[in-house]
This record gives structure tokens, sequence and C-alpha cells, in this order.
């Protein structure tokens, strides 16, 4: 393995959920770590993690090269770990449990459970699906006149004005016309909050802090810190009391961050301990050099398909979610199925390269799929 690799941050997680494969497959394991090995070389990734949980036991687990590019010691599936801007992957996680649930559908429109919000505004994007929502293809626009003013709000209201906002935004088309960054999202969540007459941060209670056993979420850094998850702040749920505080730019946790590197999640506990339906981990390490979403959009040829937040279905009915750290590319895949979710975070070197992704995932769930 090339010493190089410790030049750019890295990381991969895979879940399995409900899985068919029984705990302890020998056999397993070496599938997994012969897949592993093959993606972590083809990446050039210097540290890869896979973890895939059934009924809140570990069935593999995998770790590959370095946890810190600065110090190059080994990375093992016991690491305390921080990743990048997951606004999106968590709304992502939190909407596909709830599809899994039968709580909602894909297919569901927008105007279905919100047409409240939206009767008097004639908007064309109005009737958007969750799934058109989630994949960039809602007819939305990523510039919403007023949007920064949604501030010292009660997160629900909050989240239901920007909606309204972006709705009626300059540029809105009808849905599935184009593909546009967008805040998708935030209505995704309106959605999931009418559902279930929760709200947001109850879900992330219920759904994250309680089921995976996580004492406390942080999402949020100081876009001029240097070191990677050491001083964690903007979008922030107490894990007891799961009170919403907000610092900084966007005070909505279904609202991406405008700047790609000014948000990180810090997990507590080690991924070995973590007892229950999905863990999420990833390599880090040393500093990074930051990059905001702008110069990111004038970089990356193919943005905004593989841009933060992405996310879309593709033949093998898997869902991606498009995240960032700190200029890394970051990805978390999730298969729809009955019986298994199987999620995926992965850090590369550079956004224009990184998006290989499907190949790992397809073959990764194939081992959780099989009857």
């Amino acid at each position: 393995m090339s010493i190089s690799r410790r030049d750019f941050m890295a990381g991969c997680l895979g879940a399995g959920l409900f899985s068919a494969v029984a705990l302890g497959d020998e056999s397993l394991d070496a599938k997994v770590k012969a897949l592993g090995e093959k993606y972590f070389d083809l990446y050039g990734a210097p540290g890869l993690l896979v973890l895939a949980v059934k009924d809140g036991k570990p069935v593999t687990t995998l770790a590959l090269g370095f946890r810190d590019i600065v110090q190059p010691n080994d990375i093992t599936i016991k690491d305390r770990i921080a990743v990048g801007s997951l606004s999106k992957p968590i709304c992502g996680y939190i909407v596909s449990r709830l599809v899994q649930d039968k709580v909602l559908t894909w297919e569901t429109p927008f105007s279905k459970l919100a047409g409240d919000l939206c009767k008097d505004l004639h908007s064309p994007a109005a009737d958007a699906t969750l799934g058109q929502l989630m994949s960039h293809t809602a007819g939305l626009t990523y510039n919403v006149p007023g949007q920064d003013q949604v501030k010292g709000v009660v997160p629900t209201e909050g989240r239901e004005y920007l909606a309204r906002l972006e709705l009626s935004a300059p540029g809105v088309t009808a849905p599935g016309q184009r593909l546009e960054y967008a805040g998708g999202a935030n209505l995704a969540v309106v959605m999931a909050e009418r559902a279930t007459e929760k709200s947001y941060e109850e879900l992330i209670a219920q759904y994250i802090n309680e089921e995976l056993k996580l004492p406390s979420i942080q999402m949020g850094m100081d876009i001029l810190d240097k070191n990677v998850g050491s001083t964690p702040r903007g979008h922030y749920i107490d894990g007891k009391t799961h009170e919403f505080l907000t610092y900084g730019r966007y005070t909505l946790w279904g609202r991406s961050m405008r700047y790609m590197c000014d948000a990180t999640l810090a997990i507590t506990g080690a991924a070995n301990e973590i007892a229950s339906l999905l863990a999420i981990a990833a390599g880090f390490g040393g500093p990074s050099a930051s990059a905001t979403f702008e110069s990111a959009r004038n970089t990356n040829k193919d943005f905004p398909k593989y841009t933060l937040g992405s996310w879309a279905k593709n033949d093998k009915g898997l869902y991606h979610f498009g995240s960032s750290n700190l200029g890394d590319w970051s990805s978390v895949y999730a298969l729809d199925s009955s019986k298994t979710t199987v999620f995926v975070y992965m850090n590369c070197n550079t956004m224009d390269n990184s998006f290989k992704g499907d190949a790992f995932v397809n073959e990764l769930n194939a081992l959780f799929t099989k009857d």
C-alpha cells in the first residue's frame, strides 16, 4: 500500500440491517475483506472501515489502512470518528426509515401532506414527490430570496416558512424537468414531520440518538477551524434533552450548509459498541484545505450531478446521499429493500474523480441481500 494515501482523508462504512446473512459467517468475512481490499486499492484511500450490523450485533467488520493522515497509525473498528457535513444524509436516513416503515413512500407528493403551505402559491413544484425532493429533480432552485432570514424561530415553523420560500422562488419549475442542487431536503423534513406528527428533532432523537445509542450528535464546526472535529458547533441536539440549539448561518437541520466545510458530525462511542440498526463510521486525520460550495461547483465538471446532498436512484434501487468533508467527497448509500438497508460512508481525495462508489456498493449490497 502506498504511503501517499495519507495525502487525503478517507473512510468507508457499510452497515447491514435485517441481513439474511448468519452471524459469524466466515465466508462472508472473507468476501467483505476481499471486496474491501479491492476498492481500497482502487480508490487510493488511506483508511477504510466496514461494519455490518444485524439484530444489534456485528455481522462482520473490516478495518484497512491508517487512522490519521499525519501520524499513520493503524485504523481499527473501535476508533471514535468524525465525519463531515451530513445534514442531507441525516435527512435521507430518517426519510428512508419512514419509507421502510411504510409511513411514507418515495412517490408521496409534498402537496398531499402540506397542501396548506402551498395552496396559495401556485407553485409548479408543489406536487414534487419525496424522491424528487431528495434527488434535486423537484424543480426547486438553489437561490432562494430571504432564506438567510430564517433565524431564531421554532425549528418546525422555520422549516415550513423556508419551504414556502423555496416553492415560490424565481426559477422554480415543474418536477422532473432538470437536475439542480436545491434545498429539497427541507421540504422532505416537513413531510416527515407531517406524516409522523413529530418534530424533526424528535425523529433524530428516536432513530439516531436512541436506536443507535449515541449519547449526542453534534453538527457544525467553525469554518476557520483547522482541526477536524475538534470544536463541533453549529447544529446540535443534546443527547439527554434533545434540545435543539443553533449557532451559525443556517438554523435548520433539513437545510444543507452553504459552505462545504462548515459542518462536522461528531459521534461519541466506538463503532463496535453501537448496538442497533445502523453504525456510522469514517476514518479521519489531520488538516485539510477548506473549499466553499461555489468553488467546488466551479471546479467539479460533474456538478451538480454528484454534489453536496445529491441523491438519486440507480438501476439497482440504490439511493445516494452526497456530503462533503473539507473539500473531500463523501457518500452515504442506502439500499431500499424490505429486508436490508445498507449504508456506506466514503471519503475520497477529490470530488472530480471519487464518485466510483456504485460498483463497490452494488457488490457490497449483494452480500447482504441474497436469500
